[in-house]
């Protein structure tokens, strides 16, 4: 193929792809799909469905890897403020393998600090 010819190739897949998602989402939107009845919804299973398998699941994994590589981004830097901003003996935590969240303890002496930044929190921010 030329690269003109590979680039009209991939137009015409572009159009095709685009026009077959219109037309389900089309047909799910109107065929009684959208209303569960009280069990799972079927339109969000389904879409859930497409989504994982569009492009042989390519696009769901690279989605995916994307996250992954943020949230370890993010654990990173949370995890090394942490280290920089609190003593062990002042909080004192592990750094996780995996998931959302930095379990750690607090120690006593920080307790009355805490309940001061509650008390702000909830004035100012309604949290």
């Amino acid at each position: 193929h030329t690269p003109h010819t590979t680039h009209h190739t991939h137009n015409t897949q572009h159009t095709h792809n685009t026009q077959h998602t219109q037309q389900r989402t089309t047909t799910h939107t109107t065929g009684g799909l959208v209303t569960s009845g009280g069990g799972l919804n079927p339109f969000t299973s389904h879409t859930v469905a497409e989504i994982l398998t569009m492009d042989n699941g390519t696009t769901f994994r690279t989605h995916v890897a994307h996250l992954r590589s943020s949230y370890h981004s993010n654990n990173e830097a949370l995890c090394s403020y942490l280290a920089t901003a609190f003593s062990q003996s002042e909080f004192s935590f592990q750094k996780p393998d995996g998931g959302f969240f930095v379990w750690g303890e607090i120690s006593p002496k920080l307790q009355p600090d805490l309940q001061v930044l509650l008390g702000n929190c909830t004035e100012h921010y309604g949290a």
